[in-house]
């Protein structure tokens, strides 16, 4: 199945679905993530509901990455950055 993601305009902060960029839809004691190498504050890049991908599933899944120090920090490994 491929899903095309256009911009359909400004969305209210709390309005469910996937994003990119801004910021994710989050709980209210959300703790944001920070990289493991450098430790500071990582960039939110997209959130994608499940249910998009795998219907009768729930939840979202948020997508971080470092960029902090672009090139210092390992963020290509998925257990690193």
């Amino acid at each position: 199945m491929v899903r095309l993601m256009i911009y359909a305009g400004s969305a209210a902060a709390d309005a469910s679905g996937a994003r990119t960029s801004g910021v994710p839809l989050a709980p209210l004691h959300f703790e944001w993530p920070r990289c493991r190498e450098c430790e500071g504050p990582m960039q939110f890049l997209a959130q994608i509901c499940l249910a998009d991908a795998d219907p009768g599933s729930a939840g979202l899944l948020s997508i971080f990455m470092c960029q902090n120090e672009p090139g210092l920090c390992e963020e290509w490994e998925a257990a690193a950055g």
